[in-house]
């Protein structure tokens, strides 16, 4: 049997992306942190204005770090948090109220426990 072998074929690399679920009540805030954090390399922003979108996009969207912003009560953030633990203990969270982008992109650094690049 013969067989064909491709040559200056370059392999093909399949990219994970890192997938961000940004939870806020805050619309416009959370569509500015949706675009920043789309701007890390291989990164991909989901924003969540309330419990169900949250709860529905975690189970069916590769989630690896929650981003809490403003104006959710205490009491649902926690609830999320443990919701989200409970079903990935793998699952990074922070929490992020404002401070700029460079705050963002530490706190998400550290959050993952690496650097991260701007596309």
């Amino acid at each position: 049997m013969e067989q064909t072998i491709e040559l200056n074929k370059a392999p093909t690399i399949i990219v994970q992306k890192t997938g961000v679920l940004i939870i806020g009540s805050n619309e416009d805030l959370v569509s500015l942190l949706i675009k920043l954090v789309n701007k890390f390399r291989n990164f991909k922003a989901y924003a969540a204005l309330n419990e169900k979108d949250a709860l529905d996009l975690f189970i069916v969207t590769p989630i690896d770090l929650v981003l809490f912003s403003s104006g959710l009560p205490d009491d649902l953030e926690n609830s999320l948090k443990a919701y989200f633990l409970a079903k990935n203990p793998n699952t990074k969270i922070i929490a992020h109220y404002g401070g700029g982008s460079g705050l963002l992109q530490c706190e998400i650094c550290e959050a993952l426990g690496r650097a991260i690049e701007l596309v």
